[in-house]
């Protein structure tokens, strides 16, 4: 599991602003170089990808999709983005009744447009800039939000390959290692989910740590916002986050099945589940572009999809549910209120 931000990224948000020098050029060209290698890296991921399968087998597949399935796919963009929208609603406004109704739906659009352009999405963290509310709160909240994302995919992804690999649709060389793993990721799976339910159990160890960080009083209150999750709050925003997956699943599956693809719909959904799942753990390329494709033809082969048809599904998906909201976003990045290091 991992979380996007670190002490350092949040120290510097926490601290006032401060004139650039000549010592921190340093750092600023190493940020530029990290850019540029994973821009490197995706163009070299995506440029494998249409060379095993060639692009003009994908886009003649995707723009051959027709038929109801499609058009069921596409009015799914609205209760996938109520979901999402309704767990950030609900966290900007744990964060102080400052957050406007405005602010919290710029604030959701404007993630997308940050997380394109981030290895793993992790952008969407940027979303605490448009709020007007205490800082240490908005960047609890945004944190939290992305905690939950973090959590379905790593709770819900473990169990679709246990379950893919106990019934024989996956097929591992793993010989006597087979019962471990199911059973590891049997507990991975579970613990996660018992996570998202009690997050209130990260507290200790996140308090230890703050007592080791400067900025300590301001770090104490973005923990706060944790200790503030309780009950129905927690269930509440699981749920949601489930719900928000589980109609990506079936988006996927529906645009399979408009493109002529049969594919049962409970196997679909688990197999394109496991997509997910080793699509968040391989952040390397900006918004996934390249691997998302790729373990989407490891994972749909398994259940007889063509590679074309897996990797233009994958595409089309990440075009409705990300990128467009992504555009949507974009009138609100000069808005945001960064903070110069």
């Amino acid at each position: 599991m991992t979380i996007p931000g670190t002490a350092q990224d949040l120290s510097q948000a926490f601290s006032k602003p401060q004139p650039a020098t000549e010592n921190e050029q340093i750092p600023k060209n190493r940020r530029w170089l990290g850019i540029s290698l994973r821009i490197l890296l995706t163009i070299v991921v995506v440029g494998l990808l249409f060379w095993q399968i060639p692009w003009r087998n994908v886009f003649a597949t995707a723009t051959g999709m027709q038929g109801f399935p499609l058009l069921a796919a596409l009015l799914l963009w609205i209760p996938a983005h109520a979901f999402q929208f309704t767990r950030w609603a609900v966290l900007a406004r744990h964060a102080g009744k400052e957050a406007t109704w405005r602010d919290i739906f710029r604030s959701y659009w404007v993630g997308f447009t940050l997380g394109v352009i981030t290895p793993g999405r992790i952008g969407q963290f940027g979303r605490c800039f448009a709020l007007k509310v205490p800082v240490a709160r908005a960047v609890g909240v945004s944190l939290i939000e992305r905690f939950y994302a973090t959590v379905v995919i790593n709770g819900a992804g473990p169990w679709a390959l246990l379950l893919m690999i106990f019934s024989g649709v996956f097929v591992l060389p793993i010989g006597g290692w087979r019962a471990p793993l199911l059973i590891g990721l049997g507990l991975i799976g579970t613990g996660m989910l018992l996570l998202g339910l009690f997050p209130r159990v990260l507290l200790p160890a996140l308090s230890w740590i703050v007592r080791k960080l400067p900025l300590r009083e301001k770090f104490e209150r973005l923990l706060g916002v944790l200790d503030g999750m309780r009950g129905g709050l927690t269930l509440g925003l699981l749920l949601l986050s489930l719900a928000s997956i589980a109609v990506a699943l079936l988006q996927f599956v529906l645009l399979l099945r408009a493109m002529g693809v049969s594919i049962p719909l409970g196997w679909g959904m688990i197999a394109v589940m496991v997509n997910f799942f080793f699509k968040a753990s391989l952040p390397i390329s900006f918004a996934g572009l390249g691997v998302g494709e790729w373990t989407a033809v490891l994972c749909l082969g398994a259940l007889g999809v063509e590679p074309a048809a897996a990797v233009a599904a994958s595409l089309v998906l990440f075009s409705i549910n990300v990128l467009f909201p992504a555009l949507i976003g974009i009138p609100v990045v000069p808005t945001l209120k960064l903070r110069r290091r």
